[in-house]
């Protein structure tokens, strides 16, 4: 947006100049925290607390706006440019405060400018230095905290004698005050640098149309007897479709007509006519097999179904007549309909557009030229550095660094490249004249150079100690960096940020037909919830821990479609009487149920996506736990109960005396209201009965009753297990008995 400096409309004032209007990155467009980015106004606005303004800290540096043309890195772009002079002895900066918005708050952000060094009194790489620092209070009389830059080097980030684009960038937090600084650290006196499009900010987003990969989709029409293949193609947010129609026979009396796709709808919004409409662009090519050939068009006659039509020029007029079986010729068996169409669909609308990845190329290398390895001397821009071609003898292997001023992401390529002599031209070094310096080893002995990334920002270029064989001797020494490549030859390192859709919103995979689907990006991450919570696609979280307290929780889960794969486990920790839903979004289920339910303490349900549903990989249960139940029955009293659950199994474990005198089968019930709420049915009136048979060794069949919700009783066995006694009919028994069901 722009901005008017020192100027009010209200005064009557006329903008009648670009300079009297100062844009957001110097008229980039793009959105930059540095309102003056080339001194078309004036350093020092005379604010209190010079917010907006290059103010000196009184040593060191002294800033100026310059017109000198020869000095303005932009000129004649720009008119003036920001001077910065070393006054050759004290430690001092210039710096630029500004305030932070929210919406770039822990985001990283770029410092950047075009620079012009001076060469009469020479600036030397590192005299100046920049910095970024936050501070705690609004007037900048706090305590200030330096924020680390991705070029820095032993916290310093040099700033390099060359011309041209200078770039780093730093990670924001929470600190809203910041202030940026061009400090002098060393050189002599009345050295410079100057600055034009100054930037502070996120960098310009491009963006992209989305084009689709082509994929198979299945059209429908009114023709019998006819194969229908078809393809689709997303561009923007328009679908493009191939459609050929193979007739394996003569078919029925019909207009035809094609159905799009399942949950293909065109959005007649925008369409020029949105009613019925034959479509632009579109090509039918009718074969009419060894006889003849037609050709048609379409309209969209609904908003799923589009009308096939042939050009009928029979008349004086040219018509446009629909297709029948009949029309334009009698369709037969081998004949075919070809037919390319395009239109816009709902479920593109509003996201045909998305942002890209910038197709940025930067290029680092080492100037150091010593028999020694050197992780300091970096150097950049696609000039180069000869380093120790022509010059260097190596007595043993070596390893410059050279340092990205933008951090090396996944989908970057590097490529060593040597600049070619001959060919006056930057080559890859295997596409080069001097391709056998491509690394290599022979036994033991080593050969040429190759890169090794070592971390984010940092690549070792590793020279061996020759730069060749010689090719006498296999395995000999070889040619020496000194003489080959010869002098005026130079290598850089290379990295290229290929484009890429990194969204807009979000793209589903059931939005078909982009580059790549959409995958939430999933972290190992834990959330915990003391309320009702819904898991979103991104928010990277793995386990949700809830404490309920004495109140009903919910944890509702993402959409199914976007979470393919993706794994949540769901943990209850307090002891509150509360309970945890773990409930699919709208109908979708988990293992065939819409909700589940957590009770007791401690008890957790682990889930994964496929895509269409949710999946419990597994439950588990509080730790298990004795209890005691009143008894109806040949059993004495006395009995310990021990329930523990696995997944949805629960097994009891009881022993006690049985009565004496037992000569016939006998019922023992047990009352179940007393079982642990994880390890009963939802039902809690129900009561397990165990069936008591006479005999030398006593056994037990389970069942368990479970009463309906007002109609009797009905009968329905979960499982079974047994008990034996070897006391004959008085004694100590003691068995076990599984069931599953319920709502655990």
């Amino acid at each position: 947006m722009a901005r008017i400096r020192n100027l009010s409309f209200s005064d009557g004032v006329s903008v009648t100049a670009p300079s009297d209007l100062a844009l957001g990155g110097g008229g980039s467009g793009e959105v930059n925290l540095v309102e003056n980015a080339n001194g078309d106004s004036a350093l020092d606005g005379g604010n209190t607390n010079d917010v907006g303004d290059w103010i000196d800290s009184g040593t060191g540096t002294t800033s100026s706006i310059t017109s000198t043309a020869a000095d303005i890195p932009l000129y004649p772009l720009k008119d003036n440019a920001i001077k910065i002079l070393n006054d050759g002895s004290s430690t001092g900066y210039t710096r630029y405060r500004f305030t932070l918005p929210p919406a770039l708050i822990t985001r990283k952000l770029k410092i950047s400018w075009e620079q012009f060094v001076s060469t009469s009194t020479a600036y030397v790489a590192g005299d100046f230095k920049v910095e970024m620092y936050s501070n705690a209070s609004s007037n900048y009389s706090g305590a200030y905290t330096a924020i680390a830059l991705s070029t820095d080097v032993s916290s310093v980030s040099s700033i390099p004698a060359a011309n041209g684009k200078y770039q780093t960038t730093f990670d924001t937090s929470t600190a809203t005050y910041l202030e940026l600084r061009i400090t002098r650290t060393a050189g002599t006196a009345n050295s410079y640098i100057c600055l034009n499009e100054v930037v502070v900010g996120p960098g310009i987003q491009p963006q992209g149309a989305v084009i689709g990969t082509t994929e198979t989709v299945t059209f429908t029409g009114t023709f019998t007897n006819t194969t229908y293949t078809a393809k689709r193609t997303r561009i923007g947010e328009w679908a493009e479709y191939q459609v050929l129609m193979s007739l394996t026979g003569t078919p029925g009396a019909a207009t035809l007509t094609l159905t799009l796709p399942s949950g293909d709808v065109i959005d007649t919004t925008s369409l020029v006519d949105s009613n019925s409409q034959f479509l632009p662009g579109a090509q039918v090519q009718l074969i009419d097999t060894g006889t003849a050939g037609y050709v048609g068009c379409l309209r969209a006659e609904t908003s799923t179904t589009v009308g096939i039509y042939y050009i009928d020029d029979a008349a004086a007029a040219v018509t446009r007549t629909a297709v029948t079986q009949a029309a334009p010729y009698t369709f037969a068996n081998t004949d075919k309909i070809d037919i390319t169409f395009r239109v816009p669909l709902a479920r593109y609308a509003g996201s045909g557009i998305v942002n890209v990845v910038n197709n940025d190329v930067e290029y680092a290398s080492n100037s150091s030229s010593t028999d020694a390895a050197d992780t300091t001397s970096f150097a950049y821009g696609p000039s180069g550095s000869a380093g120790i071609f022509g010059t260097t003898a190596l007595t043993a292997p070596r390893q410059k660094t050279v340092r990205f001023q933008n951090p090396i992401q996944q989908t970057d390529e590097l490529s060593l490249e040597i600049y070619d002599t001959t060919m006056a031209a930057w080559l890859p070094i295997s596409a080069s004249r001097y391709g056998s310096l491509v690394y290599s080893v022979q036994n033991t002995t080593k050969y040429g150079m190759t890169i090794i990334p070592v971390s984010n920002t940092d690549v070792n270029v590793y020279f061996a100690q020759y730069s060749l064989p010689t090719g006498a001797t296999f395995a000999a020494a070889g040619e020496s960096w000194a003489v080959s490549p010869a002098s005026g030859a130079k290598w850089r390192v290379k990295k290229s940020s290929g484009g890429q859709a990194v969204g807009f919103g979000k793209a589903a995979k059931a939005s078909l037909g982009l580059t790549t689907s959409y995958v939430p990006t999933i972290t190992s991450s834990t959330y915990a919830a003391s309320a009702s919570y819904t898991v979103l696609d991104g928010d990277g979280y793995d386990t949700i821990l809830v404490t309920t307290g004495n109140t009903d929780r919910t944890i509702t889960l993402p959409t199914a479609v976007d979470n393919s794969g993706r794994k949540l486990t769901i943990k209850k920790v307090d002891s509150g009487t509360g309970t945890v839903t773990v409930d699919g979004e709208g109908s979708e289920t988990i293992d065939g149920a819409t909700t589940k339910v957590l009770s007791a303490q401690y008890t957790s349900l682990a889930i994964q996506c496929d895509g269409s549903a949710w999946h419990a990989t597994s439950t588990r249960a509080a730790d298990t736990a004795s209890f005691s139940v009143s008894v109806t029955g040949p059993i004495t009293t006395s009995v310990t109960f021990r329930a523990s659950r696995v997944g949805d199994v629960v097994t009891v474990l009881w022993s006690g005396a049985l009565a004496a005198g037992v000569s016939s089968a006998t019922a023992i019930t047990l009352d179940f209201t007393n079982f642990p709420s994880w390890a009963r049915p939802a039902v809690t009136t129900s009561t397990p009965t165990f069936t008591r048979d006479n005999g030398t060794y006593q056994t037990v069949m389970g069942q368990l009753v479970i009463p309906t919700s007002g109609n009797g009783t009905v009968n329905k066995t979960y499982a079974s297990g047994a008990f034996t006694s070897n006391t004959g009919t008085t004694g100590f028994d003691s068995g076990s008995v599984s069931y599953t069901g319920g709502s655990w």
